[in-house]
């Protein structure tokens, strides 16, 4: 998945020297938590968030000081701008929100503003990716870090006409690998326990208790 596939294409750039009580206002009406700061040459000069703009003129201890609501935004705004391309890998641009503590980025490309990628951009694409938006029953496994072992599951159950819409890593060492499964599963029950005698070690839902309290028996 790249960044193309989650980002917000329609994304809304402001002037510089709007003032910031514009930016607020506009920022509610359009319910949006960051705005790109774009200059009259089209060029990308900084990016302000909402708490940039909510803490102008509060008490708090981290308020800019000798900053009114009616200055421009240019004066609160991040001018070092971090930006990725629409065409980088979702994961390699997670890495880049966290090293670098941030909320949000441009997206540009051959130069030209064509989006703008948030955090919450990224918790909707887990959700898809591990496929939480769909009716499936969430199996976690372990097998034996070694070639064909998952091979060896998804024949298991694909012998059992069981159909698997998403599998995801949670952790690896250098023994074991830990998968999450998203099955369809008419009873799930007895699909865990029948891969429990196949000696495949299911680490959760632990026991027929859970399975019943999840309502999936």
């Amino acid at each position: 998945m790249l960044i193309k596939d989650i980002m917000t294409h329609d994304v809304i750039a402001i002037d510089p020297e709007i003032p910031i009580v514009d930016a607020v206002t506009m920022m509610k009406l359009r319910n949006i938590q960051h705005f790109p700061i774009m200059n009259k040459n089209g060029e990308l000069v900084g990016i302000v968030s909402e708490r940039d703009l909510l803490i102008v003129s509060s008490e708090h201890e981290i308020a800019p000081k000798d900053t009114s609501l009616k200055d421009p935004v240019s004066k609160i705004m991040t001018r070092n701008v971090k930006t990725c391309s629409s065409k980088e890998p979702i994961e390699d641009i997670a890495k880049r929100f966290l090293k670098q503590n941030i909320g949000s980025m441009p997206v540009i490309d051959n130069s030209k503003l064509v989006g703008i990628v948030t955090a919450k951009d990224f918790l909707k694409a887990i959700e898809k990716i591990t496929g939480g938006e769909l009716e499936t029953t969430r199996i976690e496994i372990e097998v034996e870090n070694q070639p064909g072992a998952l091979a060896k599951l998804l024949n298991f159950l694909a012998e059992r006409n069981i159909n698997v819409n998403g599998v995801m890593t949670s952790w690896v060492d250098s023994d074991i690998v830990c998968f999450v499964l998203r099955v369809v599963s008419n009873e799930p029950s007895s699909l865990l326990e029948s891969l429990r005698k196949a000696d495949f070690h299911v680490l959760w839902p632990k026991d027929k208790e859970t399975v019943k309290t999840l309502g999936l028996a």
